[in-house]
């Protein structure tokens, strides 16, 4: 049998993305061009069966392509159920979402109107939620006065009440009471715990 011979770093990579596969699966989440991924670990354990015929260059190449078309695909954007009078802004903007990469990292998207401050915007599922909650800051505008605000949004842990819930903070320009035209969540990311 020829056995293929890899670098720490090929092993250390392989056994992460079948971590990561594995928990996908599991959880029933969908990753962008994840059966390209397992296609190609498939094939490459093929290889080592094979006796007498070393393909290994072949099957590495095959599975480090499978990798990077796999981190380059479109995600796959799951759309939340928004709470509290929270409606997509719609528009030119994306509507809100969240996406967990190979890697596990969570990433959110979109502009939502409507909500007040001291309020839930919408909950993640298990399995995107963060080790530790995140404290950010958000841009977003308010109608009276005409203004562009920043506005601190948190995302719970598992420690909170909610774990999960992307949550617009009491302390903002406009304290409990106020509207936002609109509040924007693009390029807000963290590791899933």
């Amino acid at each position: 049998m020829a056995a293929i011979q890899l670098t720490i770093q090929e092993s250390l990579v392989i056994a992460a993305v079948e971590a990561k596969m594995e928990d996908a699966f599991a959880s029933g989440a969908e990753y962008p061009a994840a059966t390209n991924v397992v296609k190609a670990l498939e094939n490459w354990a093929m290889v080592s069966d094979v006796s007498g015929v070393d393909k290994t260059k072949d099957a590495k190449a095959a599975f480090l392509g499978a990798m990077v078309s796999s981190m380059k695909a479109t995600p796959s954007w799951t759309a939340p159920t928004l709470l509290n009078s929270y409606t997509n802004h719609g528009g030119a903007t994306s509507p809100a979402g969240f996406h967990k990469d190979i890697t596990g990292t969570v990433y959110l998207r979109g502009a939502v109107q409507s909500g007040s401050s001291n309020s839930t915007i919408f909950v993640l599922p298990a399995g995107c939620i963060p080790e530790y909650n995140k404290i950010l800051l958000c841009p977003a505008h308010v109608h009276n006065p005409n203004t562009f605000v920043s506005v601190r949004v948190d995302v719970h842990g598992p420690g909170e009440a909610i774990p999960g819930s992307v949550f617009v903070h009491a302390d903002s320009p406009l304290g409990s009471t106020g509207v936002y035209d609109w509040l924007s969540l693009d390029g807000i990311s963290f590791k899933a715990a």
